[in-house]
């Protein structure tokens, strides 16, 4: 009885510290995110090269999710996570000094390879979760990472404005180091026995660092076909998605005539939304099904994305949009967390090292596109992301039974 208190007591303190850690990366990310755009196109870029730029981010990404899957089923995941977080630091220090936007790549470079962490997150959660909670929990978790997003960008749209955006990249770099140092509070994780890629520490480093390893994801037993299956519907609807909100900061300067402080405060109402939209999506995804909730969900952001793109220039219904946009954050919880229901804890790095590939593979054509899209006008991003993402909403529902149940 005790061993069991004592097990659930550090449950919960490693959900506070990975809520904690989420929280200070989400407030330096917040600082600029939502001015980023403004930023990449002060320095010189077009949409479509702002688009470029996205997708080159996303390319980088798709290539780190294999390896950090097999490194979440090798290494201890707190090793893992603080690492890939480390990675990322030198980011906004190279943002702060780029003379045009071409520079930009570098920083980038950095902050999307720290994306080899995100199976390791992912598995860390999945593997000390009971299934029937995963929905919640994931939700939970990651709206941490909501709530700083609402607190910094009207912070940053502020500082940019009166003192420039070198030093908000500034306090951008201190609250990504802050986060990188809370997760040594975490609790260490390995993965079972099963997925272990060797029994000696030489084997598994060897095996860890060979590319041929990175790629067993897609033929090993334990991952069967209906995970890649399901990962690839899954990345296909998360992609949709960045046809149209990389260009939401274009399309209220563009359009609404809004300045960086009003984007940044809109901002915060987007992410607002996350924070208390997608524990309320997990839960009930918990008790009536995950199917139905991720279907209501993804046309509650369709509406959403259709209402801003109707009425760019009526401020209300633009706050009622952004008020509602976080139903796609509890959506791609719903689906994150759908991917651990289908597998056991032995390959949980190693598949989601594959839902992250292909996350990020479908992720790298949709910005680019949705630059095109918004040189024909910069509306039409917003009516594409939201026609598509009815369209795949329904068939996407019995993907989130495990074939167990399904069967």
């Amino acid at each position: 009885m005790r061993r069991r208190f004592y097990d659930r007591l550090i449950t919960h303190k490693d959900a506070a510290v990975l809520g904690l850690s989420l929280l200070l990366w989400s407030l330096g990310l917040g600082l600029y995110n939502f001015i980023w755009p403004a930023y990449v196109r002060q320095l010189g870029a077009s949409a479509v090269d702002y688009g470029l730029l996205v997708s080159i981010g996303m390319l980088v990404a798709s290539f780190s999710a294999l390896p950090g899957g097999v490194w979440a089923d090798v290494y201890d995941r707190k090793a893992v996570l603080i690492v890939g977080w480390a990675i990322a630091l030198p980011a906004p220090l190279i943002y702060a000094f780029a003379p045009s936007w071409q520079w930009l790549i570098a920083g980038l470079f950095f902050y999307m390879l720290s994306t080899c962490a995100n199976p390791a997150l992912q598995a860390y959660i999945v593997h000390s979760t009971p299934p029937e909670r995963l929905g919640a929990t994931f939700n939970l978790v990651f709206a941490a990472f909501s709530l700083g997003l609402v607190v910094s960008p009207p912070v940053g749209g502020w500082v940019a404005e009166r003192y420039g955006l070198r030093l908000v990249f500034y306090l951008a770099f201190l609250l990504y180091l802050l986060s990188t140092l809370a997760l040594f509070w975490l609790s260490e994780q390995r993965a079972p026995e099963g997925a272990q890629l060797g029994e000696r520490a030489g084997d598994r480093l060897a095996s860890a660092f060979d590319p041929r390893r990175w790629f067993r994801g897609f033929s090993q037993a334990h991952l069967d076909r209906r995970v890649v299956v399901v990962s690839a519907a899954f990345a296909a609807a998360l992609a949709i998605q960045n046809l149209g909100l990389p260009f939401s900061t274009p399309l209220l300067q563009d359009l609404s005539g809004l300045d960086l402080a009003a984007v940044g405060r809109l901002g915060s109402v987007a992410s607002l939304s996350a924070f208390l939209l997608s524990p309320v999506i997990g839960r009930l995804a918990d008790r009536v099904g995950h199917g139905a909730s991720l279907v209501l969900s993804l046309f509650v952001f369709a509406g959403s994305i259709a209402v801003v793109a109707a009425f760019p220039t009526t401020m209300p219904l633009v706050l009622v949009s952004f008020a509602l946009r976080g139903a796609g954050d509890g959506a791609r919880g719903l689906m994150t967390a759908g991917i651990g229901r289908l597998i056991g804890k032995a390959a949980l790095g190693q598949a989601y090292g594959v839902y992250n590939l292909l996350v990020g593979l479908f992720s790298i054509v949709t910005p680019y596109a949705g630059g095109w899209l918004y040189e024909i006008g910069p509306t039409w991003p917003f009516w594409v992301t939201a026609a598509l993402t009815v369209l795949v909403a329904v068939p996407l529902a019995p993907l989130m039974t495990p074939a167990k149940e399904a069967g």
